[in-house]
């Protein structure tokens, strides 16, 4: 007998004992005996050689699988206990293949069919069961489901045989074997040869003398499954070696499991152990490399972590070089108001923003300030040593990455504002210089037509006042009364027997005066002004429904200014005598203007003309249109 011993320093050793063997010609010569009386009981009475062989098969079957269930806790659920389940389950269908043999009487009506019909469930469950066992070493199969699974599939198989006919036929009497047998047999046989495949893949799970034996067995299994796609009579010779190739089978995997099992149970036990241990060194052997792995890795990832350091510390050193050179004063506050981050420009603004210390209150107080009111950039005062105050502008933004943090830019503004108020005074003084340069042309055309300069004048008030009923902005309105004083300049071009003569004009005289637009556009369009002057002065005849001179404009193409002034020129002209007219009065003057409203005049700048004199009371006055404009430049900002 062989002893397996283990040891935790090294390997597992065979121990010899007594343990007395055939010889191997006499264990060969006995072999030879036995197989030759079991074909001469089979010439003699098949059916209980087949009895025999079959109950031998069944016997084996139960031993593994009694085997497997008393060491289920040993196996710990792997590839034995498996195969122990199977061998078992395909015992019980072959119990019912042996009973239904042909000539047993067991199932009355029975034939030929029903037995092959359980010979191919029961091999066939074998075939696949050997093949998962040798492809599956290392799995584990958990004891219950696993008996559960197997048991239910041999259930499925018998009640598809004898509960629910669905199992195809096997064998016809007097025909032989079905197509499905023969396919059925040669699946079998490539079954058991895929599981020899497997059994030397993993080779070093097994012990080398069952390896061998199971290997052998294998072997002798498809044999058999060959041969019985070739008989025709169930007592024929085929069928004989069949049997006997799949007995030989069973006695190779007899001696394989069973007597281990039975007559050396350490041997099984502590080669189990020796595998393990293989295992668990070859798991430890893997972790090994995995943690050299891992130290490599993270000494790689030190280095480059530190080189990222250094990286960004030098980033960092040419941020704050950058921003020391900056104008401005950027801070950095955490949640509690301390200072977190000053440059060179900060300490210049202030002595007392010092970084790890409390912002200074006066800080403090207008970022609170923007925070109430919603302005991310406020204005403040900063008195400084001198006793000179600062105009300061200070930003405040939070830190997306950094609860409750904000960083504050603050900028001296002082210069800047300064420059501001004299660009306001330089630009409100260059307009009333405008302004006034406009008034002395107005007078040169006020020399030159009475008339003329007094419409200009009233034409300017009345628009300006319509502008304002309007609801337009004062800028705005200023600029269209500037451009009333003005509008008809360019009659200077036109002869003054035109200009003043009693009677109606010839169709050439009115084309003639018709130029003053686009001659008071010449005129006024180089001038600088901060309104569209010389637009309003160009458009004023321009009607909304394409009517007007000079360029026939149309609706919206019109600018406002424009717009407003062809309503008050309208008006003016039909209240105040002409020279090849009297007066004809405000209500004649406004009725036409209703009819032409929406038509060829601004239909707004009508309404609010109408209310000015029906409801605010509005009147004509002498006042000098210049003046009047120059009030309301000064007085906007």
């Amino acid at each position: 007998m062989v002893i397996m011993s283990a040891s935790l320093a090294g390997p597992v050793r065979e121990v010899s004992v007594a343990d007395p063997r055939l010889p191997v010609p006499l264990a060969l010569a006995l072999a030879f005996s036995v197989a030759a009386g079991a074909f001469w009981v089979s010439r003699q009475n098949y059916l209980l050689f087949h009895s025999v062989v079959e109950t031998f098969r069944v016997l084996t079957a139960a031993s593994i699988f009694a085997i497997a269930w008393h060491s289920r806790r040993y196996l710990g659920g792997g590839n034995l206990w498996f195969l122990g389940v199977s061998f078992g389950c395909t015992g019980v269908i072959t119990l019912f293949h042996m009973l239904a043999y042909k000539g047993m009487g067991v199932f009355p009506g029975a034939d030929a069919n029903l037995a092959t019909q359980l010979w191919i469930a029961s091999r066939g469950m074998g075939a696949l069961a050997v093949c998962i066992a040798a492809f599956t070493p290392h799995r584990h199969f958990p004891p219950v489901p696993t008996l559960a699974g197997v048991a239910g599939v041999t259930g499925l198989l018998l009640a598809s045989i004898f509960l629910y006919p669905v199992f195809p036929d096997c064998y016809v009497e007097g025909q032989g074997l079905t197509p499905f047998k023969r396919v059925s047999e040669y699946v079998i046989v490539a079954a058991f040869l895929t599981g020899l495949v497997g059994l030397h893949l993993h080779r070093d799970r097994h012990r080398p003398t069952s390896r061998t034996l199971v290997a052998m067995a294998f072997g002798l299994d498809a044999l058999g499954d060959f041969a019985f796609t070739l008989y025709v009579d169930v007592y024929g010779t085929l069928n004989f070696l069949g049997h006997a190739f799949v007995t030989g089978s069973d006695m190779l995997v007899y001696t394989a499991i069973v007597r281990s099992g039975i007559r050396r149970p350490q041997n099984l036990v502590f080669w189990m152990m020796e595998s393990d241990r293989r295992a668990l060194r070859a798991v430890v052997e893997r972790q090994n490399v995995k943690l050299l792995e891992t130290a490599s890795e993270l000494q790689q990832e030190h280095a480059e972590l530190e080189q990222t350091r250094q990286i960004l510390d030098g980033y960092r050193a040419r941020e704050s070089a950058i921003l020391d050179t900056v104008g401005e004063a950027i801070l950095t506050l955490d949640a509690a108001g301390t200072v977190t981050f000053g440059n060179g420009a900060a300490q210049r603004l202030s002595p007392d923003l010092r970084v790890g210390e409390p912002a200074p209150a006066w800080l403090q107080s207008a970022i609170g300030a923007a925070g109430r009111g919603g302005q991310p950039e406020i204005e403040l005062s900063l008195t400084a040593s001198g006793g000179a105050g600062r105009t300061i502008e200070l930003a405040v933004r939070p830190l997306p990455s950094d609860t409750g943090a904000l960083v504050a830019v603050l900028r001296d503004v002082t210069g800047k504002r300064e420059l501001e108020r004299q660009a306001l005074r330089h630009a409100a003084a260059l307009r009333r210089s405008l302004v006034e340069t406009i008034g002395v042309v107005s007078q040169m055309v006020a020399m030159r037509d009475p008339y003329t300069a007094g419409h200009q004048r009233r034409v300017a008030c009345l628009a300006y006042e319509i502008a304002r009923e309007m609801g337009l902005e004062e800028e705005e309105a200023v600029g269209i009364a500037l451009a009333g004083t003005v509008h008809d300049i360019g009659k200077i071009s036109v002869p003054a027997e035109v200009l003043n003569r009693p009677g109606r004009l010839t169709a050439i005289e009115y084309e003639l005066l018709k130029t003053h637009a686009q001659a008071g556009y010449e005129i006024i369009k180089n001038a600088q002004l901060p309104w569209p002057v010389a637009d309003m002065i160009h458009q004023h005849h321009e009607k909304l429904d394409g009517s007007g001179y000079p360029q026939g404009l149309k609706g919206e193409q019109i600018v406002r200014g424009a717009r407003i002034l062809a309503v008050a020129d309208v008006v003016e002209a039909m209240a105040s005598h002409r020279p090849y007219r009297p007066a004809l009065g405000i209500e004649a003057a406004l009725a036409e203007i209703e009819r032409c409203a929406g038509v060829s005049l601004d239909a707004a700048a009508v309404a609010a003309c109408t209310r000015l004199f029906r409801e605010r009371g509005y009147a004509f006055s002498e006042l000098d249109a210049v003046t009047f404009v120059l009030e309301r430049v000064n007085a906007v900002p």
